[in-house]
C-alpha cells in the first residue's frame, strides 16, 4: 500500500514537471513568432 501511494506521488510528480516543462517550449516558441 505504501509502495503504490508513494508511486503515485511520483507520477504526479513527474506528470508535473514534464507539463511545466511542455508549457514552457510552447511559451518560447510563442515569444519568438
Amino acid at each position: 500500500m505504501r509502495t503504490s501511494s508513494r508511486f503515485f506521488h511520483y507520477m504526479i510528480l513527474s506528470y508535473r514537471k514534464f507539463k511545466e516543462n511542455m508549457f514552457g517550449e510552447v511559451g518560447k516558441i510563442a515569444n519568438l513568432s
